[in-house]
């Protein structure tokens, strides 16, 4: 059934920002068989209680078939990384290593480094 996909879906995005669990739970779906349940669970790492942990857990997907998905959410959760961790986590994909067309994007094309936000 279609529609229980997309309230899966739903449900996952909403779980996200419950301290702990709601992590926990999303940390579950990001190899969903299901694309609608994947992209979900990795744009909604973001919005746990610890999204700067989300982090190295995008840029897996960076060279994927969720590297849309995967670094959109990657660029709001640098916001919460410390400055010094960046160089060493976004390496890959700031050097090009990363092989789909949304993976060479260079981070200043990410919404989170976008100095009009």
């Amino acid at each position: 059934m279609p529609g229980r996909v997309w309230q899966r879906a739903a449900a996952i995005r909403a779980a996200a920002p419950v301290s702990g669990a709601g992590r926990e739970l999303v940390l579950r779906h990001p190899d969903a068989p299901e694309v609608v349940i994947a992209e979900a669970a990795l744009g909604a790492l973001v919005w746990t209680d610890r999204p700067a942990e989300a982090l190295p857990v995008l840029l897996r997907y960076a060279d994927g078939d969720r590297a849309r998905v995967a670094l959109y959410a990657a660029g709001r959760a640098a916001r919460h990384a410390a400055p010094s961790r960046l160089p060493g986590m976004l390496g890959e994909v700031m050097t090009g290593r990363a092989k789909t067309p949304a993976g060479r994007k260079p981070p200043g094309c990410w919404p989170a480094t976008d100095p009009r936000r």
